[in-house]
């Protein structure tokens, strides 16, 4: 990926997110995402222990 991409994400539910530009931006978007995504399975995994 080069300093000067620029991506546009889709995720369901929300609609198109972005345009995010530059590299640091794009992975930063990405570890933000996936940290969301493990926080919310997480919450999904107490709530059924209950």
């Amino acid at each position: 990926m080069t300093e000067d991409t620029t991506w546009t994400f889709t995720i369901p539910g929300q609609g198109v997110l972005g345009p995010v530009a530059g590299r640091a931006a794009v992975l930063d978007f990405i570890r933000l995402r996936a940290g969301e995504l493990e926080l919310s399975a997480l919450r999904r995994v107490e709530r059924m222990g209950t």
